[in-house]
């Protein structure tokens, strides 16, 4: 057996060095195009442009993040999750202030307060009065996905706003009452699975 294995090795050792090998291509060392002084203004811009989407782009009546330009006036839960991380970055790089920060995120979780929630989660997409969206075919369905990006934005934002001041101490207490009402034990009804979605109209997942 070991010299069957052997044979092997040494009938595919040289057919490897009877293949006719790719170019070597030699890279100048001294080749700046990637050297951190050229790709950080270019990172630069790319944090800058996605925080002024999730800023100077949200819907000016509820602060969420639109879903597109395609879609009207349409907000969507994922994305403005993202979007409660990208005001505290904008605060810590000196974008916008922290007080304006704060009021954004106090006005996101206001309009999530009064948007239509099912067993505590969210919807994918929202109309700026607080009714859900049709997303396909999910019809006043929870999404467990888009609510827990929501949340995870939130979460960090409860961590980041720690001040007395009235505003933070708003986004810390909506936080906790939406967490504390977030049904998992009904979307975990098998205790082996977490169901995605819950079509509320149907009674089923």
């Amino acid at each position: 057996m070991k010299n069957v294995i052997f044979s092997l090795f040494v009938l595919f050792s040289l057919v490897a060095c009877g293949e006719k090998s790719e170019p070597t291509t030699v890279v100048d060392k001294n080749d700046d195009t990637y050297s951190p002084a050229k790709v950080q203004p270019v990172l630069e811009e790319w944090h800058r442009k996605t925080f002024s989407y999730f800023y100077e782009g949200a819907d000016p009546l509820t602060g969420m993040a639109y879903e597109g330009n395609e879609r009207g006036s349409i907000v969507t839960i994922g994305g403005s999750g993202f979007g409660v991380m990208a005001l505290i970055v904008g605060s810590e790089r000196g974008w916008i202030t922290r007080q304006q920060a704060a009021e954004r995120t106090q006005k996101i979780v206001r309009f999530l307060g009064k948007a239509e929630r099912y067993k505590g989660m969210w919807s994918h997409w929202y109309n700026t009065d607080g009714t859900t969206a049709p997303f396909g075919n999910q019809v006043k369905t929870s999404d467990v996905v888009e609510s827990s990006f929501m949340m995870a934005g939130l979460l960090t934002a409860a961590e980041y706003y720690t001040s007395s001041s009235l505003i933070e101490a708003e986004i810390r207490d909506s936080v906790n009452s939406f967490w504390n009402t977030m049904d998992w034990k009904f979307y975990a009804q098998s205790g082996k699975e977490l169901k995605w979605l819950w079509y509320s109209l149907e009674n089923r997942f």
